[in-house]
């Protein structure tokens, strides 16, 4: 195969699914991110890595009106039941009539973006408070003062 070198190595995951939801075909990159190794997936239906199975549905209602995702985030489940971020790119999967036989596409693990993104989240609303208390205290000194006037 021309391009199993590449596949073999890729370090987003890639993934091909049939039409009824199986997984015909998974890079090996997904088991440093899963735990799972390519050959415990196939075969099987994605819904057992999502976190949510309504996820699932959303991700499925969303590419149907829009016929291909990008950087469309999932939460997915590792096998040791561990929560992943992931990013996803996806497109119909077609055979050589052009009718659509699957979804394929890629998968990044965006766990640690994530995490950031949630403590500066939480860093700001602790300043908002602190700052929203500061000004709070500083009006009603400023009350007390100038009713002392």
């Amino acid at each position: 195969m021309k391009y199993k070198k590449i596949f073999d190595t890729v370090q987003d995951v890639f993934f091909q699914t049939d039409t009824e939801g199986n997984i015909t075909e998974i890079s090996p990159s997904v088991e440093r991110y899963s735990g799972y190794k390519p050959e415990e997936l196939i075969g099987k239906p994605v819904e057992m890595v999502y976190s949510n199975l309504d996820d699932r549905n959303s991700f499925l209602k969303e590419f149907e009106e829009k016929g291909e995702l990008v950087d469309y985030e999932l939460k997915l489940k590792t096998k040791k039941e561990d929560l992943i971020y992931s990013s996803i790119n996806a497109q119909l999967l077609l055979d050589s009539k052009n009718k659509p036989i699957g979804i394929e596409g890629t998968l990044r693990d965006v766990t640690e973006r994530k995490k950031v993104e949630e403590a500066i989240r939480i860093s700001e609303e602790k300043y908002r408070n602190l700052i929203e208390k500061f000004l709070k205290v500083s009006n009603e000194i400023l009350i007390e003062i100038s009713k002392k006037d």
